[in-house]
């Protein structure tokens, strides 16, 4: 028996998001810069960062059982010795929409495709900045858009809840937080609209 089922999933930024890279562009540059397609230098969100969102998702509401049993087991060190599990979903990485590299190409020529926020953190004790806090992070502004897949991939009769009603359940705990870093400050608040599955196989 194999069954795989797929739907499209359309990101819509509310706020500017962020997906880091852990690397600073050097003196001068973004201190925290975004990940980047290396050849045509657009933003994208890795499927592994989506696939992770939706599985902390599942994971707090459900415990890590039920988040293994449909998102595979991730081992925690090498001396871990749960077995790893197949995933049952898999997340494609999230590209840039058509749409958004046309608004980009007609608004903004240099640098296009972000804005750069510029941060720091308040001493408590002088309410003014404090020393060597001051970081410029790298962010798509909101309105961008992507456009991902998830696929579901069925080799036997699942018992319990659907992979479908578990997808559907993630994209709307993850659309009331946030995808990214810096969620509690306001970045990465996004609207996440999950078409129709459809059998493909």
């Amino acid at each position: 028996m194999l069954e795989i089922y797929s739907a499209p999933l359309k990101i819509t930024c509310i706020t500017g998001m962020h997906i880091g890279t852990g690397r600073s562009l050097g003196i001068g540059g973004a201190d925290n810069i975004f990940i980047k397609h290396p050849i045509e230098k657009t933003p994208y969100i890795p499927g592994s960062s989506l696939k992770g969102r939706l599985r902390h998702a599942i994971m707090h509401k459900h415990g890590n059982k039920i988040a293994a049993k449909y998102f595979g087991y991730v081992r925690q060190s090498r001396d871990d010795q749960v077995p790893e599990g197949v995933s049952l979903i898999l997340v494609r990485d999230a590209n840039l929409s058509d749409e958004s590299k046309m608004v980009f190409d007609n608004v903004l020529k240099e640098n296009r495709f972000f804005e750069l926020k510029t941060e720091t953190r308040v001493d408590p004790n002088t309410g003014t900045a404090a020393n060597k806090t001051l970081r410029t992070t790298e962010r798509v502004p909101a309105g961008t858009i992507f456009q991902s897949q998830i696929r579901i991939v069925l080799t036997k009769p699942v018992d319990g809840k659907s992979p479908v009603d578990i997808v559907k359940e993630a994209v709307d705990i993850v659309n009331n937080l946030y995808i990214g870093g810096s969620g509690s400050r306001g970045y990465g608040w996004v609207e996440m609209e999950l078409g129709e599955f459809s059998r493909v196989v």
